[in-house]
């Protein structure tokens, strides 16, 4: 068999011809863990997993393969995407529920599910996730969870079983645990059916579940929401079980397509919790006796009998594939057509087993969150039956994020330069068709946890280096000769060959450790088939009102190897003023010549250089605002002056000014207004104070002020630390000098203080709204001429322009701000968007005057524009009158009569309009006049007034 051939036959196969994929990754499992790799290594096997041993003896054992990271968070983050914990820049993972999706931040990260669909696989997410993107209501869907990234049907837990909220979600919605039949959640819940869980033990019939007790620090850490029927001792039944059915489900419901299943053990990570009975009854009890014993079977400590029950959950899988419908023939098999994979999200826990010489690691030295060995090397197995030789053992150094490469290749999709960046394909060491001794990935970097001592290492070959907190050199080991890593050879100066490679792995370790650097694998390349990713299209940023007549949107960054990617935004309302961009390179737009208080609507699709076009996005609908924009900012392109300390004040910057009244930063190292993406609201933000007293954050805008008008000032606030004092903070509109851009005066009051100022928590959030009418400045003495600006004011300590050494007071982060101004109506903007003035003047000359093209859907620039011509006609004894009406206009339309134009009496209500039947376009209604037919002459004129 060659895979050359088979990667051919797959690029232009059927789908039905594709080969399933599982990936099962335990959580916590030593590179020792599997009775078979202690066997390798001469070690005894005290506790049976023989599902696992399976798959070793039908399949190919890797012996250096590594995790991601060394740690959880991070490493979910790389096996979704194959690319490295720090490329979207949250190095040390995504841990908070709540917290922005790890795949959104820095750049859209196509992940292994998206890229799964693009050949018509049917996705599926189990267990443990650790991605963020969850809120914090829990009777609606979440909005960031599994099926918004590519995953068909989910059924998972936030932090497995370790933290709150301690809930089942299923395809993103919470389902309840039903007593009735414990072992299958699959009622949506409600906020009722939760209650607060705090630590301790909690004994059920089929097991006692535990809520751990934290660290000395805060022993509550892991208290929290959760179902009324929580208990962690039958997670890994439930989840098995729900990733049973839904193979069975697919094979009935879609038996021409494969599915990718993505199963995220949380065992064996704590609480140790084994049920009694891994195949309980229906109502959750254990068989008398057990009909799988768990708890004690292993004669170890609890956590020997969770490896154990993780063994009987893959058991539980490959039984789904080997007999399908459970009849003891298996003949229906479907293992020969499905590539199943096993590995770990870092290395084993130096945890007891309690038993004689048992080490999770083996002969490495360190544990989990360690840089040594013992943290990240961890076991792979692949097994597919007929296709990867059986009992095989490969020495390739590999990474358990390179099963996203295998996705690449089976779905015969190109690598996109920023995408998948530090992954392989393995598929050819699997089938047997590349050389041991052609490495797959000439170097890999690690990482353990930011606190340790050496958070970073490089492994090139047989060594590995590793770098402390400022990435300064450290020890430098030859695994080859030093599995245990007992040797330094660095140690003492050591020998200048020595000195030489170190030299060159940690030149080699800094072109490659931050975000956006250069790849550290050769990108997989394949004939260009599929439009960008993902696809279908969709917004980073959704479409936003700014004001009256603009709306602004960013799509994610298409992903696709032959570029440049194309962005089409189109509007699809049809109201006036909507445009659609045509395909454009920019990912960003902004629809500006709109009219306020209507309901515009807009979808986004790529396409790559070969013209491969992807799916539309979704329609969001967005309604402008009444008010006219003066200054918006977003901050997602933002600059700032920092701390400025004299005149002149630049325009349109956020900055702080030191004035007598309030101070700048106090440290002097911290000189900048603080501007990124922080918090979990959309994008950046704007941090107020940083943890400083009386710091004043502020931007003046080049519009004078204008007494007669009232501006409003609006945006969103997000609570962004522990407080010790809930203080909220100010925000405010003043009068900036024309001259110098100088804080003249505060024009609305400091009792405008927004945040949560009763109890507030980490991650509250809310809006906020100031009003500035003509009566609030009627007696400020505004000098002519001087400009508009906004204010934010940080008070640490709780006393009002008294610089203090900071209290470590509440810090929030606000963002999507708008300072606005009242228009003239619908009418007013319109006059604005065309750049006239007037409603009586005929700019084009076609002697129709401003207000009645726009009254009638004319453009008042193009004198063959004067809009919907009024229709007229008699049919059986009836006049009709015909004529367009702009809804929601502002305007009034009135038809009226007379017999006798010299008398100019004028009348109305002569005749009767109809019911509106329908519309002309999107913004005019149809409106139907009738008048009876009589032999006197009638006049009729159609009289429109703002």
């Amino acid at each position: 068999m060659k895979w050359i051939g088979i990667i051919v036959m797959v690029g232009c196969a059927a789908v039905a011809d594709l080969p399933n994929v599982v990936m099962i990754m335990a959580d916590d499992w030593g590179w020792s863990d599997i009775a078979a790799y202690r066997r390798h290594q001469g070690l005894d096997d005290p506790i049976p997993t023989p599902n696992l041993d399976r798959m070793v003896e039908q399949g190919m054992m890797f012996t250096d393969a590594h995790s991601p990271a060394a740690l959880c968070a991070p490493t979910r983050f790389s096996m979704m995407t194959g690319s490295n914990p720090y490329r979207n820049g949250m190095q040390w993972g995504t841990w908070g529920f709540t917290a922005t999706s790890a795949f959104s931040t820095g750049r859209k990260h196509v992940t292994v599910g998206e890229i799964a669909k693009t050949a018509g696989y049917r996705t599926a997410f189990f267990g443990k996730m650790h991605f963020g993107g969850g809120i914090e209501n829990y009777e609606i869907t979440m909005p960031n969870f599994p099926t918004s990234y590519g995953f068909d049907y989910t059924f998972c837990t936030h932090g497995g079983i370790q933290d709150s909220p301690y809930l089942y979600f299923e395809n993103d919605r919470f389902v309840r645990i039903d007593p009735s039949d414990p072992l299958n959640p699959s009622q949506p819940g409600v906020n009722s059916n939760t209650v607060f869980w705090t630590k301790g033990n909690y004994t059920i019939p089929n097991g006692t579940g535990i809520i751990q007790t934290g660290k000395a620090d805060n022993p509550n850490q892991h208290e929290g929401i959760g179902d009324v029927y929580w208990n962690s001792s039958q997670n890994g039944i439930i989840n098995s079980k729900k990733a049973a059915a839904f193979i069975n489900d697919h094979l009935d419901r879609h038996p021409d397509s494969p599915f990718m299943m993505y199963y995220c053990a949380p065992q064996v990570h704590l609480p140790h919790t084994p049920p009694v009975d891994f195949e309980p009854n229906a109502d959750g009890t254990p068989g008398v006796p057990p009909n799988v014993p768990v708890a004690g079977a292993t004669g170890g400590s609890s956590i020997a009998d969770v490896i154990y029950e993780l063994d009987l959950q893959v058991g539980h899988i490959l039984s789904a594939l080997d007999d399908p419908n459970g009849d003891g023939d298996i003949s229906d098999s479907i293992l020969t057509k499905t590539l199943v994979m096993f590995t770990s999200d870092n290395g084993g826990l130096g945890t007891d087993r309690g038993l004689p010489d048992y080490d999770s690691t083996g002969v490495l030295r360190g544990w989990k969150a360690q840089m040594e060995e013992g943290g990240h090397r961890v076991p792979f197995v692949a097994m597919w039956p007929g296709m990867i030789e059986t009992n095989s053992v490969s020495d390739q150094l590999i990474c358990g994020h390179d099963w996203v490469g295998i996705m690449y290749a089976l779905t015969t999709n190109s690598m996109a330069a920023d995408q998948a960046m530090d992954c392989a394909n393995i598929l050819p060491i699997l089938l047997g068709e590349q050389d041991e001794n052609v490495p797959v990935h000439e170097f890999m970097l690690h990482q353990s946890q930011n606190s340790k001592l050496y958070p970073y290492a490089i492994r090139q070959g047989d060594y590995v280096m590793f770098f402390d907190q400022a990435k300064g050199g450290g020890p430098l080991y030859n695994l080859a000769d030093d599995l245990g890593q007992s040797t330094n050879l660095l140690e003492g100066g050591g020998l200048p060959e020595h000195v030489s490679l170190s030299n060159q792995l940690h030149t080699l370790y800094l072109q490659h450790d931050q975000m956006n650097d250069p790849r550290t694998t050769t990108a997989y390349m394949a004939p260009d088939v599929h439009p960008p990713l993902p696809n279908p299209a969709g917004f980073s940023l959704v479409p936003k009102a700014i004001g009256s007549s603009a709306i602004s949107m960013k799509s994610y960054s298409g992903a696709d190897v032959s570029r440049p990617v194309e962005y089409r935004f189109t509007e699809n309302s049809g109201h006036e003023g909507g445009t659609s961009s045509g395909w454009q390179t920019s990912s960003s737009f902004i629809d500006d010549r709109l009219l306020p208080g209507l309901t515009y609507s807009y979808s986004v699709q790529m396409r790559d250089a070969l013209g491969h076009v992807g799916a539309v996005s979704s329609v969001f609908h967005v309604t402008t605002d009444t008010n006219s924009a003066i200054f918006a900012d977003d901050f997602e392109n933002s600059s700032d002056a920092g701390d400025i300390a004299a005149a002149p004040y630049p325009s349109g910057i956020w900055h702080h000014q030191a004035t007598e009244d309030w101070a700048w930063d106090e440290s002097a190292a911290d000189t900048s207004v603080h501007i990124g993406d922080y918090g979990n609201l959309a994008g950046k933000e704007l941090r107020l104070g940083w943890g400083y007293d009386e710091v004043v954050t502020m931007v003046s805008t080049t519009v004078a002020i204008d007494t007669n008008r009232t501006y409003t000032l609006s945006g969103s606030w997000e609570m962004d630390s522990t407080p010790f004092l809930p203080l909220g903070f100010i925000a405010g509109l003043a009068e900036f000098s024309a001259a110098d851009g100088v804080l003249v005066q505060r024009l609305t009051p400091d009792f405008h203080v927004f945040g949560n100022t009763n109890a507030p928590t980490l991650g509250d959030t809310g809006t906020f709204e100031i009003v500035l009418s003509p009566v609030d400045m009627a007696d400020a003495g505004i000098a002519p001429g001087n400009t508009l600006g906004i204010f934010f004011h940080h008070d640490d300590d709780g006393v009002l322009y008294s610089e203090h050494g900071s209290e470590k007071g509440d810090v929030y982060l606000v963002d999507d701000i708008l300072l606005s101004a009242d228009i003239d109506g619908m009418f007013g903007q319109w006059l604005v968007n065309y750049g006239i003035t007037g409603q009586m003047a005929d700019p084009d000359g076609d002697g129709v005057g401003n207000l009645h093209e726009f009254a009638l859907g004319g453009n008042p620039t193009n004198p063959g524009s004067t809009g919907h011509a009024p229709e007229l006609g008699t049919e059986s004894n009836v006049f009709r009158y015909v004529y367009p009406r702009r809804a929601d206009s502002g305007l009034n339309y009135a038809l009226e009569a007379t017999s006798n134009l010299l008398s100019n009496d004028w009348k109305t209500g002569e005749h009767i309009e109809l019911p509106v039947a329908g519309m002309l376009d999107a913004d005019f209604e149809s409106v139907t006049n009738e008048l009876p037919v009589s032999t006197s002459q009638m006049f009729l004129r159609l009289l429109i007034e703002e």
